[in-house]
């Protein structure tokens, strides 16, 4: 401490970095022999915060001064880290527990267990604190916020080593509020950055074309003679190649959109925080039998924490990164979502036959796509890519958990009269509301985009892709919706393969129906008798296009007679 107060107050010219990690070993060493973490903790604390106030005064001057010196700016930072890493290194010691056969003379009696534990909380505490305070003076903030995790999880180790829920609780919560800090505040230097890039390229093409207009010349001596020079740049043609590769998920006409539509906002940090607390609910959820808190925690989290974003990205007029039409730190939160709910089903969720959980999942991934639809003006081509990642994500979720042996609905065998009513019946009913929703919502984009007479903007294996989807989450309702609408669109936009698909499927999307409201007719409605049934109706399509000579159709017709005959006749128990 004294070597602490001596550099802050500018009397010591030493190396604070060496100062810091020898004071780090020192103790380290001394809790690992003797314990008593919370005392070489607030030692560490206080020292530590004198020498890194110290060092980010120094750079403070250094820049003043025109020093470029690259040590004074990187030294905060550095020390910031270290002492970080430090109390983390503490809390696994203390989590770890080593026997000791000696103690220091007196330590049974200066402090307590339940007192070291908690005085080491609060000094993890106070450094995040400082940690917080002092990241606006850290070149780097990926270092110091790494190490800043790793205090955390060491934290919630601890607290789950001494049995003490108050320091898993405390670590909870400080990661909750540390992460909304850094979505709003820790990532301005990066928005400043992306900010200074496009002024940068502004201001480049603008020279351009004053140099240009400078160069050009045009000389008529008698009316007839005209000379011009004219411009082509490399890069531009570089920029509209992306923009053309953008067009296809996002709105390209905004005004200087082709010089810097593909300068992001890119919250590094951010990311890192969703990544680190969906690892640590996959696990909670995985190990223990609260896996739908785990759930309900993610959900909350993901959602404060995009939304903080969105607000950041707003505030200084940039775009978030795409990633097939959905901003990538919603897609990120989407899909920890999901890798959350997986990992729940994997172990205890095998036991648990309601269906809270897949409420939870589908209202968490509306919002998520939903939040990132609110102020943009390309609708048009982000709802569809929203619908599609939301749509997508449920599948995948609902198929690897079959597979995995999870308690979820089977695909075209779910009965939602089963089980309880809260539990079961409700959600289930929540979740097909949603799916309606969401074709109805693809379905209206589908004839904005025919009425305006817009290019096509998913094709054939699109919708054909959409409408399975549908069916495979679907009680019946939506899956029943999703296919007349895509046999109406498929004749708008002439695609015989989409018909087909929706022959294929109609017996699946009946057999949803015969699980439940049609099952007293479920000894007529066999799949076999259902599968005939549409068998001989692709047969009647077929016959009338022969006559019709429309040839465009008639091989999805063949196709569809071929593959609902052949099974129905497998199927019968007799010829």
């Amino acid at each position: 401490l004294a070597h602490a107060v001596m550099t802050w107050l500018g009397l010591h010219r030493g190396r604070p970095h060496t100062l810091v990690l020898v004071w780090s070993v020192a103790a380290l060493v001394l809790a690992w022999r003797f314990g008593m973490e919370s005392a070489w903790g607030v030692t560490l604390t206080f020292g530590s915060a004198l020498l890194i106030v110290g060092a980010t005064r120094r750079a403070l001057q250094a820049r003043e001064e025109n020093d470029h010196d690259a040590s004074h700016q990187a030294l905060p930072g550095r020390l910031l880290t270290l002492h970080l890493g430090m109390m983390t290194a503490l809390f696994i010691v203390m989590a770890l527990g080593p026997q000791r056969s000696s103690v220091l003379t007196g330590q049974e009696t200066l402090i307590g267990s339940g007192m070291n534990t908690n005085i080491l909380t609060a000094m993890g505490v106070g450094s995040l604190v400082l940690y917080m305070q002092r990241l606006r003076h850290v070149d780097a903030l990926l270092p110091p916020t790494t190490a800043a995790i790793g205090l955390l999880i060491g934290m919630a180790l601890a607290g789950q080593s001494v049995d003490a829920g108050g320091v898993q609780t405390t670590a909870l919560a400080m990661f909750v509020f540390v992460g909304a800090y850094l979505a709003f505040q820790g990532d301005v230097r990066s928005g400043l950055r992306a900010l200074a890039a496009k002024e940068e390229r502004q201001a480049e093409f603008a020279a351009k074309r004053e140099r240009v207009q400078s160069l050009t010349s045009s000389i008529s001596t008698d009316g007839s003679t005209s000379v011009s020079l004219k411009q082509l740049d490399a890069q531009l043609l570089t920029l509209s190649e992306r923009q053309k590769k953008r067009s296809k998920r996002t709105e390209t006409s905004g005004e200087d959109d082709l010089l810097v539509g593909d300068i992001h906002y890119r919250p590094v940090v951010l990311l890192l925080f969703l990544v680190v607390a969906f690892v640590g609910s996959m696990w909670f959820a995985y190990s223990t039998p609260r896996a739908l808190l785990a759930l309900a925690f993610s959900a909350g989290f993901s959602v404060i924490l995009v939304g903080l974003t969105r607000l950041r990205a707003d505030g200084i007029g940039l775009r978030l990164p795409d990633f097939i039409g959905v901003e990538l730190p919603i897609l990120v939160a989407m899909c920890g979502m999901v890798l959350v709910h997986i990992s729940g089903r994997m172990t205890t969720g095998l036991l648990s036959d309601d269906a809270q959980h897949l409420a939870v999942l589908t209202i968490t991934l509306v919002l998520l796509a939903g939040m990132g639809l609110m102020g943009r003006n390309d609708l048009g081509l982000r709802i569809p890519s929203a619908l599609e990642a939301v749509l997508g994500l449920l599948v995948i979720d609902r198929v690897v958990c079959v597979l995995l042996g999870g308690e979820v609905p089977l695909p075209f065998a779910a009965d939602p009269f089963a089980s309880s009513m809260t539990e079961w019946t409700l959600p289930l009913f929540g979740v097909e509301a949603v799916l309606l929703g969401a074709v109805l919502m693809y379905d209206w984009v589908e004839g904005e985009r025919l009425r305006r007479k817009l290019e096509d903007h998913r094709g054939a294996f699109g919708r054909s892709t959409w409408v399975v989807g549908a069916a495979v989450l679907s009680l019946g309702p939506a899956s029943a919706m999703a296919v007349l609408f895509a046999l109406r669109r498929c004749l708008a936009w002439q695609q015989p393969a989409v018909a087909m698909t929706t022959m294929l499927l109609a017996p699946f999307v009946v057999q949803s129906w015969v699980v439940w409201l049609l099952s007293p007719l479920s000894s007529l409605l066999t799949p076999a008798n259902v599968a005939a049934a549409f068998g001989f109706v692709a047969l009647a399509w077929t016959v009338a296009l022969v006559a019709r000579r429309n040839g465009l159709w008639l091989s999805s017709a063949l196709w569809s007679t071929h593959g609902l005959l052949i099974p129905a006749a497998v199927l019968n128990q007799s010829l």
